[in-house]
């Protein structure tokens, strides 16, 4: 399944999943994310133009409303976007737009302040776009991510941290700050795992292949009352070089 048809396909049952079903994944962490909105609190204040690469449903511009700066949040998935318009409509200062990571339709060097979470990223495309000396927020996840299903299923891990930490000095940034931290997800039933896979790409065939991955996850849930599933994220300040 192409990219663009797997976040348009699961769009909505991406919505439907945290509504009805994101309290029944136990979190053994509850701070996980606070230094990331921190940070972007921080930096949004600061900032005059402001851009965010992937909105998904809604979840930084939602969250940090309250601050009225003007704001783009793009994605390349018309159902995401249809999806954070909604949830965001009574904000005037955020305008989302449909576009790619990899062609971004603005001249170089015209934000103070790019934000990414949990998406893919082009580092060329972003240190063109971003004002020499202004930041790049950036948190996602990293080699250890969902490595008991990765090791599960033989399938490659995420991108190492240094192999990232290369290409960012690569693109011209200087690393201001970073951290690393894993945690756990604990699923006390396969409905609940099963309806995560569908929204997130961790298995990048899950949709294809549906009933091969669930025989293998039935047996698991049968020799063990839960599953423990390690999340690995890596948050990351950068400055963009001056030439």
């Amino acid at each position: 399944m192409q990219e663009h048809d797997f976040y348009n396909t699961s769009a909505k049952k991406r919505k439907k999943f945290y509504d009805d079903n994101w309290h029944k994944i136990i979190i053994h962490w509850v701070k996980w994310n606070q230094s990331f909105y921190k940070m972007v609190d921080l930096f949004i204040r600061i900032s005059d133009s402001i851009i965010e690469l992937w909105t998904w449903l809604w979840i930084v511009p939602k969250t940090i409303w309250y601050i009225w700066k003007d704001m783009i949040s793009m994605d390349f998935s018309e159902e995401m976007l249809n999806i954070a318009k909604e949830n965001c409509k009574e904000y005037k200062n955020i305008t989302f737009k449909k576009w790619n990571i990899n062609n971004i339709p603005y001249g170089d060097n015209l934000f103070d302040l790019v934000i990414k979470r949990l998406a893919p990223d082009n580092l060329k495309e972003i240190s063109r776009i971003l004002i020499p000396n202004w930041i790049f927020i950036n948190f996602t996840n990293w080699e250890y991510d969902a490595i008991e299903l990765k090791k599960l299923f033989n399938l490659p891990p995420h991108e190492s941290i240094n192999e990232f930490r290369t290409k960012l000095i690569d693109s011209n940034f200087d690393i201001l700050y970073e951290w690393e931290f894993t945690f756990l997800e604990e699923y006390k039933d396969i409905d609940t795992l099963v309806k995560m896979l569908e929204i997130a790409p961790i298995i990048e065939d899950f949709y294809l292949n549906k009933e091969k991955y669930i025989l293998v996850l039935e047996k698991l849930f049968k020799d063990n009352k839960s599953f423990f599933l390690t999340r690995h994220k890596y948050l990351t300040n950068a400055r963009k070089k001056t030439i």
